[in-house]
């Protein structure tokens, strides 16, 4: 060594040695006339590189402590990879590049691992066979490597041969056989097609439990499969459970630190999002302090559960410190992995969504836009990523008041989704429903209800006509009906969307809650306040007793019922009502807060309503000052406040508050 770096063939210190390029390329050049590089030499060296390789290679891809090892060797397999004929692999040559496919896999670095996968498959056929164990092994992870990276048709089809395989070499009922069969239920359930894929899965954990036990490994992520599908298909209750139950054996059988139990942690707080999201953001900062201690700060799962923290600040409405985590988020991973690895695409999208539903449009619509040409540009215009950004930037547009771009952006997306996924596909349906919410943003009912109806249909034939996300279409058309004055068919709609929720959920869940209000409101709407009144006051006996006095539900639930009786003509009930509510709304939310200051506009039009003019005039000029010091002068409460006030001094009609 010392004699080559003398000669500068070689650069030498204590830890590594260096080869220049032009010195690699012409060693690596066989030269029959050579007699240091004659052909078989060269074979011969490679096969030594390669043995090498594989003395060093750690034993296990999911130890976080040999991590770093793998990290050193990963740039020398790359240049095999770069350097090496595929036609001169070895079988030796394919368990190395199988083997570092499977780590950047396990890192969710997929699009880095595929194509060691595959000249992995390739060369373990060649040599053993496309039946071997090795073989085999491969060209399952490849196929979960397709599936990672949105490549569901290429996943699903070889999942399915390797099924095949898998049953004829070894059996139906083999653990490896079992596992296989899971993952095929995944890709499934991934490209949409839960209804396949739950009982795949429940057939799969029954097998393995009857054959591993409850607490294998095996079994425990076929469970957190299962809990993924009913999270999917909206089932939340199932979901927790499920999880609730991997995670008790899994910190008990693999440790609270194992990776495994680290997914899990990650997957029952993002069950929590939609339902409880102060829990869901309690879960995730605990676990984000975990993977930072057992991962490092830039491991993909920790910067994952970073987003998904983020996500549920959003959903909090915690916007400025969601912003905060996204910029935290993306710095960490243009990196770490590079400014067009798609999970550094998805963070700057998530950062450009925080800042529209902030009302930063001058930054987030051109980070919208550039996260689409970067998708298109890395990813190409079929992958999911790509459909994905396309309806941000619509979402992006519709927030920024750009109505006419939106429709565009939304119609572009469905037919794009269409091309790709295919009009049976969700995420087909749910273009649709976005171009109906574009529409509807525009002004443009006629349109918008079609593609709604449309939307209802695609979701009760695919997903079933009690799942939740039809019940959302559900109530949505149900909304746009009642705005285009369509009484009828939206309370049809709206009853329908109550007792779906009231069967699928129970009476006890906020959901049911939530279609019961909205139904007492179709109600008011429609001129039927007697109609409204029972509903409501039954809606805000179980808000009380479901979500307590305090809560924002409550609060509404209130001021409606009061709005009923004044639309009834009972006085006496809606002044009550609107004096209860606006004390409730001063004691709970301050004196300073929209509803607040909505709540006393309602009590002065209640005052005005009842012939008590003085009173009303005096509240709304008390109001009116308050309006201007919260909101400003030009922004349209203070201008319904104003309007109001002028209308009792005998300057104009009075306006009553726009929220039912």
């Amino acid at each position: 060594m010392g004699r080559l770096a003398a000669y500068s063939m070689i650069s030498a210190t204590e830890d590594f040695l260096d080869v220049h390029r032009l010195v690699q390329a012409v060693t690596r050049a066989s030269d029959p006339d050579d007699p240091h590089r004659r052909p078989h030499d060269i074979v011969r060296a490679r096969e030594a590189a390669v043995a090498c390789l594989n003395d060093a290679l750690p034993t296990a891809v999911d130890a976080p402590d040999r991590f770093s090892a793998w990290r050193r060797l990963i740039p020398h397999i790359d240049a095999l990879a770069q350097h090496a004929d595929p036609d001169s692999d070895t079988a030796l040559t394919a368990y190395v590049f199988c083997r570092a496919g499977a780590f950047l896999q396990h890192q969710s670095l997929n699009p880095l691992a595929t194509p060691h996968l595959e000249r992995a498959g390739r060369g373990f056929t060649r040599h053993l066979g496309a039946r071997h164990p090795n073989t085999l092994t491969a060209r399952h992870h490849l196929a979960r490597a397709y599936q990672d990276t949105g490549e569901l048709s290429r996943a699903i089809q070889l999942y399915g041969h390797l099924l095949h395989d898998y049953e004829q070499v070894r059996g139906p009922g083999h653990a490896e056989t079992l596992i296989l069969r899971r993952s095929l239920a995944q890709a499934l359930a991934t490209a949409g097609d839960v209804g396949s894929a739950i009982p795949m899965l429940e057939r799969v954990l029954d097998a393995q439990e009857s054959l591993l036990e409850a607490d294998h490994p095996d079994a425990l992520t076929t469970r957190h499969t299962l809990a993924d599908a009913y999270g999917q298909i909206g089932d939340l209750r199932k979901a927790v459970s499920q999880y609730e139950r991997v995670l008790t054996v899994s910190e008990e059988v693999l440790g609270p630190d194992h990776p495994d139990t680290l997914a899990t942690r990650a997957n029952l707080a993002g069950a929590h999002v939609s339902t409880d999201p102060d829990k869901s953001i309690e879960l995730y900062e605990r676990l984000l302090n975990d993977q930072e201690r057992v991962l490092g700060s830039e491991h993909p799962g920790t910067l994952t559960t970073l987003s998904s923290l983020s996500r549920a600040c959003v959903v909090k409405g915690e916007l400025q410190r969601a912003i905060a985590l996204c910029e935290r988020s993306l710095r960490a991973r243009e990196k770490s992995l590079g400014p067009g690895h798609p999970d550094t695409l998805l963070s700057r999208s998530s950062l450009g969504l925080a800042l529209s539903m902030a009302g930063d449009m001058a930054k987030a619509l051109p980070l919208l836009q550039q996260v689409l040409d970067d998708c298109l540009e890395c990813l190409g215009a079929d992958h999911p990523d790509t459909l994905t950004a396309r309806s941000k930037l619509a979402e992006g547009h519709a927030r920024a008041g750009n109505a006419a771009h939106a429709v565009r952006t939304h119609l572009h997306c469905l037919r794009e989704t269409e091309r790709v996924l295919g009009t049976d596909h969700p995420d087909t349906a749910t273009a649709r429903h976005n171009l109906a919410v574009a529409y509807t943003m525009a002004g443009n009912t006629a349109r918008a209800v079609p593609l709604f109806e449309q939307t209802l249909t695609d979701r009760i034939r695919i997903l079933g006509a009690d799942h939740p996300q039809t019940n959302s279409v559900r109530v949505t058309l149900a909304k746009t009906h009642a705005s285009a004055r369509n009484h009828q068919r939206a309370l049809l709609l709206f009853e329908q969307a109550w007792r779906e929720a009231e069967r699928v959920l129970g009476t006890e869940d906020p959901g049911t809650l939530s279609r019961l209000r909205d139904l007492a409101t179709a109600h008011l709407q429609a001129g039927q306040p007697t109609l409204s009144i029972p509903l409501y006051e039954r809606a805000l006996k179980d808000s009380t007793r479901l979500l307590g006095d305090d809560h924002v539900q409550t609060l509404g639930i209130r001021s409606n019922l009061a709005t009923a009786h004044q639309s009834a003509g009972n006085t006496r009930e809606a002044l009550d009502g609107h004096r209860h509510s606006a004390a409730e709304c001063r004691r709970v939310l301050g004196p300073d807060h929209p509803d607040t200051l909505g709540a006393l506009n309602n009590l002065a039009n209640a005052h005005a309503r009842a012939g008590d003019r003085s009173r009303a005039i005096e509240s709304y000029e008390r109001l009116l000052t308050d309006c201007r010091r919260v909101f400003g002068t030009d922004d349209q409460r203070t201008d319904l406040v104003a309007a109001n006030l002028a209308a009792l001094r005998g300057h104009g009609p009075t306006r009553t508050d726009d929220r039912p």
